[in-house]
């Protein structure tokens, strides 16, 4: 009877060591390339970088994939470290700011009056595999508007498209890709804002 109660003191102090494995989190980031830009019409005037629009899932730590064009499940033990949401606004900003077109560049919170707005729909931000699972790619697809802030016109619109195969078909190969595309589509979002100061 002695043993037993020994055994099962052992067996009970071992559950409760036991390690419970944290989820790993992952960060939206992106590479900005150094390009000069030459249009000069905006250089004189003040943009304010809007809140992205996105769809719920983007706004929680969620990291989610889609299998077969129509299956969307979550990873389990991968997570976003802060909402994509709030991220790609973050870093639509810092893009923008960094090319250099406009006289200066504020978000959304800013009170300081500004000439113009950007407006950026977030139409797909997501790692796809497929119906096999044995390839996967990640999509990001961005609608940017520009607008006069005085006249509320619309200034110009363009929707960018991006798709990058994943190295590894995981969570990391996912991310990995997403922040690849992405950084395609904020370089190619300065060029076009370029083209439509000159």
């Amino acid at each position: 009877m002695k043993n037993v109660f020994i055994t099962l003191s052992i067996l009970a102090l071992a559950g409760c060591s036991t390690m419970v494995e944290q989820a790993t989190e992952y960060k939206v980031t992106t590479q900005i390339k150094e390009k000069s830009f030459t249009s000069e019409s905006c250089k004189d005037k003040t943009l304010r970088v809007r809140d992205v629009f996105a769809s719920d899932s983007l706004m929680s730590d969620d990291m989610k994939y889609i299998i077969d064009t129509d299956k969307e499940l979550a990873y389990t033990q991968s997570k976003w470290a802060i909402s994509p949401d709030k991220i790609l606004t973050a870093e639509i900003l810092k893009s923008v700011r960094a090319s250099g077109i406009f006289a200066s560049v504020h978000n959304s919170k800013s009170r300081i009056y500004t000439n113009l707005s950007l407006e950026s729909d977030v139409e797909e931000f997501m790692q796809y595999f497929d119906k096999d699972t044995k390839n996967s790619i990640s999509k990001v697809v961005i609608t940017f508007t520009l607008v006069d802030n005085r006249t509320k016109k619309i200034l110009g619109t363009k929707r960018i498209s991006k798709e990058i195969k994943t190295d590894t078909l995981n969570a990391a190969g996912g991310v990995k890709a997403l922040n690849k595309a992405f950084s395609e589509v904020l370089d190619e979002n300065n060029i076009w804002l370029d083209e439509v100061c000159k």
